[in-house]
C-alpha cells in the first residue's frame, strides 16, 4: 500500500508540471490540490496519536468540546501535579485555543478519533495553498503563485505537521494558514483604493486570531503588514490611523481570552507568561543549535540551491526598486534574525517564512534565471536543483518506504483492550496507572490515567474516596 501512494504521488507530480508547462493554471490548481491530498490522506490513516505534542492536543480539545472556557488536561487530577509542566497539569495553557477550539468542534461532530482531531488541519492544508497561490498572483504572476503553491503541497515538514508527527504539530498548521491570510489579508485591502481605510482594521483582526493560536508568532507578520500599509498611504496621518486602528482592533479580539485566564487561572497564566519567556533565554528541551541554526537548516528544509537566491534577495529587491521582493525580503529575514537570537532553537519555527521562500524559488525560476540565456546548460541544471532537491527532501520526510503495520496492530488491539475493560467500569472513577499511554487513555475514555504508581497509602486513600484503581500490567488491568 505504501508503494501504491508512492507511485500515486510521483505521477501526480508529473501530471502537475505537465499541466504547468502548458499554462492551465486552472488544471494545474487541481492537480496540486490531489497531489497534497496523497500523501495527508496516507498519513492521516495513522491510527497512533502523535507523542509529541498531538496527544496532548487530542486530550485538551477533547475536554473542550464540554467547557470551551476552561482548558484542561487533567480533567480530574487526583494526584499533585506541578503548574509547569505541560505533560501532568490540570489548566493547560501550553498552546492559545483557536486551534484546539477547531479540534474540539470536529470531535463534537465525528466523535473522539484520532481522524476528527486531524480532519481541521487538513482542511487548513488546502486552504493554505490556494491562498498562498492568490497571494503569488498578488505579488507576482499565476505562474510564480502555481509553483509556490506545488513547492508547499509536497513539503514533507508541512505535511508532518498535520499528521501529528512533528511537535506543534497542528498548531503550526492553523499558524501557516492565518500567518498567509494576515499577509494576503493587510495586501489585499491595502492594495486596493477601495478597502485600504479597512487595511488596519483587518490586519488587527487577522493577527489577534493568529495570537490566540501561538502567542508570539502574530508579530511576526506586523512588519510585512506595516510595510504594506507604509508603502500604499497617502499621507502620515493615514498610516498612523491605520496602525492605530490594527492596535485597537486587536485589542478587542485578543482580550476576552487574556481576561478569562487572568481572572480565573491566575497562578496559571503566570506560569505561562514565563514559559513564554523562557525560550528567548534560555535553552529548553535540550533544543539548542549556535547562532548560524536556521541557515544550516534552510539547506535541508528547502534545498540546497537556495541559498544563492536567498542571498541575492536584498540586492535584487533593492536594485528593482520592487514591492513584491521587498516584502518577501522582510517576511524571510526578520523573523530568521529573531529566532536566530533566541537561546532555543527548533527547526519547525522557520516554516513560517517556507510560503516566502517557495514565491521566492518560484521567481527565480520564471523570472531571474531564464534572463540568463548565455549560459543555457547551467540555468537549466539550476532550475532543476531548485525544483527536484526539494521533492527529495519531501519523499525523505514523507517516508513511505517503512511498513508501520506491526506498530498499527499493536495500538488496534491496546484500544480493543481497553475499550472491553472500560465496557464494565465507571469510567469516571476508574483509576488506572502504570500504563505509558495515560494521555491516550484518557482521550478515549473517561478514566483517569498516570505513568507512575502512587504508593500504597495514596491508593488506600483513593479507593476510600470510592475510585477503582487498577495497574496495567503486560496488557492486562489488575485490580488493586
Amino acid at each position: 500500500m505504501n508503494l501504491l501512494y508512492f507511485f500515486f504521488f510521483i505521477a501526480a507530480i508529473s501530471v502537475v508540471f505537465i499541466l504547468y508547462k502548458k499554462k492551465a493554471t486552472k488544471y494545474t490548481l487541481i492537480s496540486i490540490i490531489i497531489l497534497a491530498l496523497i500523501p495527508r490522506i496516507w498519513l492521516i490513516t495513522n491510527p497512533n496519536l502523535g507523542n509529541n505534542d498531538e496527544k496532548y492536543h487530542a486530550l485538551v480539545a477533547k475536554n473542550l468540546s464540554n467547557h470551551p472556557l476552561k482548558p484542561t488536561l487533567y480533567e480530574n487530577p487526583v494526584l499533585t501535579y506541578d503548574l509547569n509542566n505541560y505533560s501532568s497539569n490540570h489548566i493547560w495553557l501550553s498552546k492559545p485555543p483557536i486551534t484546539l477550539w477547531l479540534m474540539a468542534t470536529s470531535i463534537s461532530f465525528f466523535g473522539t478519533t484520532v481522524f476528527a482531531v486531524r480532519l481541521p488541519s487538513l482542511i487548513l492544508s488546502i486552504l493554505s495553498l490556494l491562498i498562498l497561490f492568490h497571494l503569488g498572483k498578488i505579488l507576482f504572476n499565476e505562474q510564480i503563485g502555481l509553483m509556490a503553491m506545488f513547492f508547499l503541497a509536497i513539503h514533507g515538514t508541512f505535511i508532518e505537521l498535520g499528521a501529528g508527527e512533528v511537535s506543534s504539530d497542528h498548531v503550526d498548521i492553523c499558524v501557516m494558514f492565518l500567518f498567509l491570510t494576515t499577509i494576503y489579508g493587510t495586501l489585499k485591502a491595502a492594495l486596493s483604493p477601495r478597502y485600504w481605510k479597512y487595511s488596519g482594521i483587518i490586519t488587527g483582526l487577522l493577527c489577534g486570531l493568529l495570537f490566540l493560536t501561538k502567542w508570539q508568532v502574530a508579530f511576526l507578520t506586523v512588519p510585512v503588514s506595516l510595510y504594506t500599509i507604509y508603502s500604499q498611504r497617502q499621507s502620515n496621518r493615514q498610516l498612523i490611523t491605520q496602525v492605530l486602528l490594527a492596535a485597537i482592533t486587536f485589542s478587542i479580539i485578543v482580550a476576552p481570552w487574556l481576561h478569562n485566564l487572568t481572572k480565573n487561572y491566575t497562578l496559571e497564566w503566570n506560569a505561562m507568561l514565563l514559559g513564554l519567556v523562557k525560550p528567548m533565554l534560555e535553552i529548553t528541551q535540550g533544543h539548542s543549535g549556535p547562532w548560524y541554526y536556521y541557515i544550516d537548516k534552510i539547506g535541508k528544509l528547502f534545498g540546497e540551491f537556495i541559498y544563492l537566491p536567498l542571498f541575492l534577495l536584498p540586492y535584487i529587491a533593492y536594485n528593482k526598486k520592487s514591492f513584491s521582493l521587498s516584502t518577501i525580503t522582510i517576511w524571510i529575514f526578520i523573523p530568521l534574525m529573531v529566532f536566530s537570537v533566541m537561546e532555543t532553537k527548533r527547526f519547525t519555527y522557520i516554516m513560517v517564512i517556507a510560503p516566502a521562500i517557495f514565491l521566492l524559488t518560484g521567481y527565480f525560476i520564471n523570472t531571474a534565471i531564464p534572463q540568463l540565456k548565455k549560459y543555457k546548460w547551467a540555468v537549466t541544471v539550476y532550475s532543476l536543483g531548485l525544483i527536484l532537491l526539494p521533492i527529495r527532501f519531501s519523499i525523505e520526510r514523507i517516508d513511505f518506504f517503512t511498513n508501520h503495520q506491526t506498530e498499527y496492530a499493536n495500538t488496534e488491539q491496546w484500544l480493543i483492550d481497553l475499550k472491553k475493560f472500560t465496557e464494565l467500569k465507571a469510567e469516571e472513577k476508574t483509576l488506572i496507572f502504570n500504563t505509558s499511554r495515560n494521555i491516550e487513555t484518557m482521550f478515549y475514555t473517561n478514566c483517569i490515567a498516570y505513568p507512575h504508581i502512587p504508593n500504597h497509602i495514596k491508593i488506600d486513600h483513593l479507593k476510600k474516596a470510592g475510585y477503582f484503581c487498577y495497574l496495567f500490567d503486560n496488557g492486562n488491568y489488575v485490580a488493586l
